[in-house]
């Protein structure tokens, strides 16, 4: 073949090629949606680990008794109870809110009750949670007090839970918005 009959050849082959990867890389972005869409779901909720896993190594951390696993697993089950039932008086809420939003003129004082109700509620599930993990320390000896904190800040127990596309590794970036600012003083103003 002569070099420009070798350039013909090459340059038919390169679109079927490219097509030809493009449809496998397609191929595995769709299997890996749909592996994640009905199989991650599990390994996502539970930050990484089944559920269950992740309560063995927090028992192990804790170094809980069979009594204290006990009153753990019910404290948890309490916990998330609790918060499904914020949940499900919360939605009302927003519904209501985002109703009111669309109106055509939205009163204010309503969205602002609306919201007050909202916080509220997520004020009384903190309140009641706290309780019961304090409920729950006081029959721990202080290093499994410690380690339970740690799990609890680990996992985001009292600061709104788990976030989709949380990166826990990566420290929550700063907003220079959010520094306190530095008193104003006659000479400044």
């Amino acid at each position: 073949m002569s070099n420009g009959t070798k350039r013909l050849v090459t340059h038919r082959a390169l679109p079927w090629a490219l097509l030809a990867i493009s449809l496998a890389l397609n191929v595995f972005f769709v299997g890996g949606h749909v592996y994640g869409r009905y199989y991650g779901h599990e390994f996502h909720r539970a930050g990484g680990w089944h559920h269950r896993d992740r309560a063995r190594a927090d028992f192990e951390r804790m170094k809980l008794s069979d009594p204290q696993r006990e009153a753990f697993r019910q404290m948890r089950k309490d916990v998330r109870e609790r918060g499904q039932a914020l949940r499900e008086a919360n939605r009302e809420h927003r519904q209501a809110l985002w109703q009111e939003m669309a109106a055509d003129s939205p009163d204010a004082g309503k969205i602002e009750g609306l919201l007050r109700g909202m916080a509220d509620n997520r004020l009384a599930f903190q309140l009641e949670a706290t309780r019961m993990a304090r409920e729950f320390m006081a029959g721990l000896a202080p290093e499994q007090k410690a380690a339970f904190v740690e799990m609890a800040r680990r996992h985001r127990v009292f600061g709104g839970g788990r976030r989709r596309g949380d990166d826990r590794r990566r420290p929550p970036a700063v907003d220079e918005r959010d520094a306190p600012k530095p008193p104003k003083s006659p000479e400044n103003q």
